[in-house]
């Protein structure tokens, strides 16, 4: 598989039932990746690296979230 630099954690995952686009996904044959950027690649202001390596590779950024957790998420 392709490596990414580390803080990059892509996983490339189907589309669940319980999406309400999941279908239009299917009649399609697409696929998602959902990537994690990791804190500590984030602290180092490598995640503007890291997205340009991906789109690099090919895949589109459609959405991006930043998501702090607390101790009791997590």
């Amino acid at each position: 598989g392709k490596r990414y630099s580390k803080g990059a954690g892509p996983v490339r995952t189907t589309i669940g039932e319980d999406r309400p686009d999941a279908s239009i996904y299917k009649e399609l044959n697409l696929e998602t990746t959902f990537a994690i950027i990791k804190p500590d690649a984030v602290e180092a202001k490598n995640a503007g690296k890291i997205l340009a390596r991906m789109e690099a590779e090919g895949f589109r950024v459609v959405a991006m979230k930043l998501h702090r957790i607390t101790k009791a998420e997590a």
